[in-house]
């Protein structure tokens, strides 16, 4: 995050795009080693050469409750891309057929909605007092995240962070079962225009629990790119 204006010290994160995974492999190398985040190890096997690929025996599918946001011609080709995973070989765990999986989806389903609330307590500073020098300069969401941190006292954040924690560590257990988690990286395609670029339903769970996740655009709907996200365990 060296040279990232803070925000979230828990949802902060620098996300690289690239062509091909040897691409976004040897960038976030290369800003790992520069120092990219301070305090922190580098990122594991860091060079120019990405680890070898490794094909998955098994994948845990997370529906969670933005896939209510999903449109039917989206779940169908969805669908489409998960039977072909299963014709590949590997077995796919759900919600439907293993209550630890179903069991973390309510957990992280009920507690998802205090990632804003983190947002807010920990961009208290400096943002509070960029909004008393420049009033209505500062955009209406920044001053009302600022307002909402106001609100919260050092318990009610104390709370929210044990309850990450919990389902942090229920995250990491889960994730024993198989090789590595996978959902929508988005509920649809791209909209048109700038004033919306789309919902973040999907991206919320894994920038609020703080693990690592990729997006690949595996599937195409009308003629869009579609993404598979692909998440994973921190330290693993």
């Amino acid at each position: 995050m060296g040279g990232v204006h803070p925000l979230s010290v828990t949802h902060d994160h620098l996300g690289v795009i690239g062509g091909t995974l040897d691409d976004v492999w040897r960038i976030a190398s290369r800003i790992s080693l520069g120092i990219g985040s301070p305090g922190q190890r580098f990122l594991t096997g860091a060079g120019d050469t990405a680890p070898a690929p490794r094909k998955p025996t098994k994948l845990i599918r997370l529906y969670l409750k933005a896939w209510e946001e999903v449109d039917a011609p989206t779940r169908a080709v969805v669908e489409e891309m998960f039977a072909w995973i299963r014709g590949q070989d590997i077995e796919v765990l759900s919600r439907d057929d293993d209550e630890d999986v179903a069991r973390l989806e309510r957990m992280l389903d009920e507690g998802v909605g205090e990632s804003i609330d983190m947002v807010a307590y920990e961009m208290k500073w400096p943002f509070v007092d960029y909004v008393e020098r420049w009033g209505d300069k500062v955009g209406e969401r920044v001053r009302s995240l600022v307002a909402r941190a106001e609100q919260m006292t050092p318990a009610d954040y104390e709370r929210i962070l044990e309850n990450r924690l919990r389902i942090r560590t229920e995250v990491a257990e889960v994730a024993r079962k198989a090789d590595a988690f996978v959902t929508l990286a988005a509920s649809g395609v791209a909209p048109l225009g700038h004033e919306f670029t789309g919902s973040r339903a999907f991206l919320v769970y894994w920038s609020w629990t703080g693990f690592p996740a990729f997006s690949l655009p595996l599937m195409e709907v009308e003629g869009l790119p579609l993404g598979l996200q692909l998440m994973g365990v921190g330290g693993e």
